[in-house]
């Protein structure tokens, strides 16, 4: 059994019944690096000013850096062991080795509520207000209306976004 204070990657199986996907969604961000960081940021700090605190200004801290793949290991878990695995190397043009030095992007924000929700909501529910499950489960899925921040007829673009910037995306 995995330690539960690492962070460790875990993949349900493809089952029967399961959909093939290959999503077509990042062809549409297909531009040059810089337009890519823009985007990232452009998008981070809209999903920022939506969860703001009320009376309190919200701050954003953004960094670029390098370290060794060895000092992030305890944030990677065995995320080289599923880079490895079948299927997966071929698909990605660039993978790093776990020797190599890797860069990193860090989005911070202060004064915000944060990712909301019910993390054990499986399946939609019109009656419920979850961004957390519109997040990681939804698909085209907003609970934005009327004079919400950002685009209110689409769903965040973050979760996109933020991997534009990665090779491993």
């Amino acid at each position: 059994m995995a330690d539960s204070t690492q962070p460790c990657w875990s993949f349900t199986p493809f089952r029967p019944g399961d959909r093939a996907r290959e999503s077509q969604v990042e062809k549409f961000f297909n531009s040059d690096a810089t337009d890519r960081v823009k985007s990232v940021v452009r998008e981070g700090i809209q999903n920022s000013l939506d969860a703001a605190v009320v009376d309190s200004a919200v701050n954003v801290r953004i960094c670029i850096g390098k370290a060794s793949a060895a000092s992030v290991a305890n944030y990677v878990g065995n995320l080289f062991d599923h880079l490895d695995a079948e299927g997966v190397r071929k698909k990605l043009s660039e993978i790093p080795e776990p020797g190599e030095t890797v860069s990193f992007l860090t989005f911070e924000d202060f004064n915000t509520s944060g990712l909301l929700g019910d993390p054990y909501q499986w399946a939609p529910d019109a009656d419920s207000h979850n961004p957390f499950f519109n997040f990681f489960r939804g698909e085209g899925v907003s609970n934005k209306a009327g004079a919400q921040r950002g685009r209110q007829e689409q769903p965040s673009l973050w979760r996109i976004m933020v991997r534009l910037p990665s090779i491993l995306r």
